[in-house]
């Protein structure tokens, strides 16, 4: 079956050259001692949706011969920075499985994980080593931010005076939607388009990740598929979507039960399942489409701000690609009531 993503203009084409500059880099960088088999597992096969979205983003500024050295070295970052934290991710969710296959960590080890993820995101800082620093200023914060917001699974949470669902929305700003904001900000500089737009650029970036995560959530916390990330003894209970519902809105044993698991970051399957069971709750379903119509809206005012009618083809190609892998369809909203 054809996947959506297969939609983007371009997309064959794209994805070949994605992934021969991938070939292409890791092959020149021989002097750089690192485990072959490692590198295959890490960065082969991908689907790439971040690239993806990013030459889509700039298909008009192809050449007779083809993108540009600076968007091929942007392009390879922004892949190979990703991958690294996809390492890092795992292993602080104890997450076993990723896509039907072994995690990295549950492959090669905790040890050589993190050695790993840190050799590839030295890597991506080489292939930019020699580009304008507004590029390598942008990439530094983006990195720090997807930290702090990776932090937030470890239980990690500063409130700051914020309602659950704020704290939610800081943590999915830091650590998802600031890589998102760098490819629109990338896109923005690339065009020569002035400060207010690259500003522009980076909010719609923001919006986009923060629904790309949200979809996720959606996936993860309201469908049965306790199992789907691996068998394993204990079970993440992250700062997600309907956690934090549950935490702002639910009953005083619902919160109680929901914080104190968000506290301790892992629980047995038994409770696990009993927290899942928390946010079959009509109430709690219809807070969570709420959240995510509300970004939804949020995303496509800002679309129409820029009259790009390529940007908001990629963007809806992409979401409509996250959506058709999770729970979130208009079944969802009619079961809440909305």
């Amino acid at each position: 079956m054809k996947s959506k993503i297969q939609e983007l203009p371009n997309y064959h084409a794209n994805k070949n050259i994605i992934e021969l500059w991938l070939r292409d880099f890791f092959d020149d960088l021989s002097e750089y001692s690192f485990p072959r088999d490692e590198l295959e597992d890490s960065m082969f096969p991908a689907r790439r949706v971040r690239p993806l979205l990013f030459l889509t983003l700039l298909d008009n500024h192809k050449g007779k011969n083809g993108f540009t050295n600076l968007i091929k070295q942007l392009c390879l970052s922004l892949e190979i920075a990703h991958r690294a934290s996809l390492i890092v991710d795992d292993q602080v969710d104890n997450d076993l499985m990723r896509r039907g296959a072994k995690t990295f960590h549950a492959k090669w080890g905790s040890d050589e994980a993190i050695l790993f993820s840190h050799q590839l995101m030295s890597l991506a800082l080489i292939s930019i080593n020699e580009l304008d620093s507004q590029y390598s200023l942008r990439f530094a914060k983006t990195y720090s931010s997807m930290c702090i917001g990776q932090r937030a699974d470890l239980g990690n949470i500063n409130f700051n005076n914020l309602s659950y669902i704020g704290v939610y929305k800081k943590y999915v700003l830091l650590k998802t939607s600031s890589i998102y904001k760098l490819i629109f900000e990338y896109a923005a500089l690339i065009q020569k388009l002035d400060n207010n737009f690259i500003d522009l650029y980076g909010a719609i970036g923001e919006s986009f990740g923060r629904l790309y995560q949200m979809y996720n959530d959606y996936f993860d916390d309201s469908c049965d598929n306790i199992n789907a990330r691996g068998e394993k003894n204990y079970y993440d209970c992250n700062l997600s979507l309907f956690p934090a519902i549950v935490a702002e809105y639910g009953s005083s044993f619902a919160k109680k039960k929901i914080i104190k698991a968000m506290q301790s970051s892992k629980v047995n399957k038994d409770d696990f399942r009993k927290i899942k069971n928390l946010y079959s709750n009509n109430m709690i379903l219809h807070k969570a489409n709420l959240i995510v119509l509300e970004e939804e809206h949020n995303f496509n005012f800002l679309l129409k701000k820029i009259d790009n009618k390529k940007v908001r083809v990629a963007t809806n190609i992409i979401l409509s690609f996250i959506r058709e892998r999770t729970c979130w369809d208009q079944k969802n909203i009619a079961a809440s009531g909305y």
